[in-house]
């Protein structure tokens, strides 16, 4: 092996070949690196390191992204936080532009059934009627509002979930009016819901 090659230069680090072959007496390994056959085996150990530490690394920055995906994930994974939300709400009808009437509202987010999602525009049958076919797929959450009694008014509803924040409507048909009508909604997390004030 020439002199002033890799090996020579970088491979044949002596600590490095001690720890390799568990050689404690630094003499005895001083005399044997002169040999050709010790010389080629210590290179090779170092390589075998200094290979195993770019697998390392290689393999650490094409796994960082899916990584990183995965922390993303994890953060994403509650669907909807429970606490405080004011939403906006917009009631529009069909055919008519312009005429839908608007408000804000706050409401408390929970983590069970509808989330607490319900219908917010005023003198609205559809509030007191019970939540059925609860649905969630993904951060897609579906149910429907049927009020008990012929002919009364029901609602389907449909809503993106995003960590904080969320979209979504509930299409209406008001019974025997036979009057349909959609409640689009859209709200944000402002803090946690208020304590029930005690007895």
């Amino acid at each position: 092996m020439a002199k002033g090659s890799i090996c020579d230069r970088e491979l044949l680090d002596a600590a490095l070949c001690r720890s390799c072959f568990q050689i404690e007496n630094f003499g005895e390994f001083e005399s044997k690196k002169r040999s050709a056959r010790w010389l080629t085996s210590c290179c090779n150990c170092r390589a075998q390191h200094q290979l195993k530490g770019y697998a390392v690394r290689i393999v650490i920055w094409a796994l960082t992204p899916f990584l990183l995906s995965l922390t993303a994930n994890a953060a994403d994974h509650v669907i909807l936080q429970p606490g405080s939300y004011e939403v906006g709400v917009r009631l529009e009808l069909p055919h008519v532009e312009d005429m839908g009437f608007s408000k804000t509202a706050v409401i408390c987010v929970n983590q069970t059934g509808t989330h607490g999602l319900t219908v917010l525009s005023d003198n609205n049958p559809l509030v007191r009627c019970p939540a059925s076919d609860v649905q969630e797929d993904g951060d897609t959450l579906t149910f429907d509002l049927i009020c008990e009694g012929h002919n009364q008014a029901v609602a389907r509803a449909k809503f993106s979930l995003r960590g904080d924040h969320f979209d979504g409507a509930f299409d209406m048909k008001m019974g025997g009016k036979n009057m349909t009508m959609t409640e689009q909604q859209t709200g944000h997390r402002t803090g946690p819901c208020p304590e029930a004030p005690r007895p």
